[in-house]
């Protein structure tokens, strides 16, 4: 109800006082009747078909110091792939096979937190994850991919954050994993040392090939306000062949306003890109919130500063009850801890004024998987897990728009 008087506001409210400047024979009713008789009639119409409708349950805090994540479902497991901070300070403990100061990838079992595979992508932050079954990977196996960018210098004069690598495995322990170059940020005009990408995510599109969403802040020409998501995509269904930027001057989203952090899916014709809207006067004052968006072509967009308003139940993940996000729950199958006392102190106290990086999957047992992070977004950050009972990933997000 709260979001359908959030799109009743921004969008109708207009449209109501232009009937108020019409003759009330046109109507038959004076002006506060008529928009009562609207206003009501349209906070039912969008209230009660949600009733029923998927929704996000938050199970907790999973980790300290832990952002950007990409929950996989490989070989029945349920897996979360991690990006560790060169700060992170969770319950379990950086690898001793990576130097202090270096940042690195790997895989986290989510039911059974201490089964974690060795470290790979040192150097690199900001990743995500992405199942390819034998049926359509190019090896016949299946492979895990994970894509991100190098954020710190291995060598004198190297351009960091202005490319995306891959890594991938067929290897069922995630052990052993191949590095490639998946994306050159480059545009007319604007050399690759002009770009600074940070998050992205992977889709596999309905014509077999695959989509990328990549966070972008700089050039400012391309970003605009704050953050924006330009998008590259694959010539064929094998992404052994890298991808190739998409004109990020027409497909983009959005350069109105701070846009960041995103995650793409494609369901039929319809590409959802889940990304976070930052609204307040800044810290501390900041809201920061998850909306959807959807498009067909990456260009024309449903949602925020698009030609249509799109869903009224955005934002769909935001910090109202942070009781929610602060909350240790029991051990049980998607969701385990091993917090010391002093850890649950700077859970309980930390502020809470985002919920952000949001990715999800399918998690084996007939219902979605979330991860997300919550925390000041300036450098004290939690891990959050959610769950969504009684539905697959593509019947939650098409809900939105249902």
């Amino acid at each position: 109800l709260l979001h359908a008087v959030t799109f009743f506001r921004q969008n109708l409210l207009p449209v109501l006082n232009m009937m108020c400047a019409s003759p009330s024979s046109t109507w038959g009713l004076p002006c506060r009747n008529r928009v009562l008789v609207v206003s009501v009639g349209f906070l039912l119409h969008v209230s009660i078909p949600a009733f029923g409708l998927p929704s996000i349950t938050k199970l907790g805090t999973a980790d300290l110091s832990m952002v950007e994540t990409t929950p996989v479902l490989w070989k029945s497991k349920l897996l979360r792939f991690e990006s560790v901070r060169t700060n992170y300070n969770g319950f379990t403990p950086r690898s001793s096979a990576v130097p202090d100061g270096i940042a690195y990838y790997r895989f986290r079992g989510v039911g059974d937190p201490q089964e974690i595979t060795p470290p790979f992508g040192l150097y690199h932050a900001f990743g995500s994850a992405h199942v390819q079954p034998a049926n359509v990977s190019a090896s016949g196996q299946d492979t895990m991919w994970v894509f991100g960018v190098q954020t710190q210098h291995v060598s004198a004069g190297e351009q960091v954050q202005t490319f995306v690598d891959a890594f991938y495995s067929t290897d069922p322990a995630l052990e052993k994993w191949i590095q490639m170059r998946a994306l050159n940020l480059s545009w007319s005009g604007y050399p690759m040392t002009s770009f600074t990408a940070f998050n992205n995510a992977v889709t596999r599109k309905s014509d077999g090939g695959y989509t990328m969403a990549i966070e972008l802040g700089k050039p400012s020409k391309i970003v605009g306000a704050g953050f924006t998501s330009v998008f590259a995509q694959t010539t064929s269904g094998d992404l052994l062949q890298g991808f190739q930027l998409l004109d990020p001057f027409q497909h983009v989203y959005t350069t109105s306003e701070y846009s960041a952090c995103p995650t793409i899916r494609q369901f039929g014709d319809w590409f959802y890109v889940f990304t976070l809207f930052i609204t307040g006067g800044g810290p501390p004052r900041w809201n920061l919130h998850e909306v959807v968006v959807r498009s067909k072509d990456l260009r024309a967009w449903e949602g925020p500063h698009g030609a249509v308003p799109g869903t009224v139940r955005n934002p769909v993940l935001e910090h109202n009850d942070t009781s929610a996000d602060r909350h240790i729950g029991d051990n049980q199958w998607n969701y385990a801890t091993d917090f010391t006392e002093s850890m649950k102190a700077l859970i309980a106290n930390a502020t809470d004024i985002n919920n952000s990086d949001i990715d999800f999957c399918d998690d084996g047992r007939g219902g979605v998987y979330i991860s997300y992070s919550w925390g000041n977004q300036l450098g004290t950050e939690f891990l959050g897990a959610a769950e969504v009972r009684d539905a697959s990933v593509q019947t939650w997000v098409e809900s939105y728009f249902s």
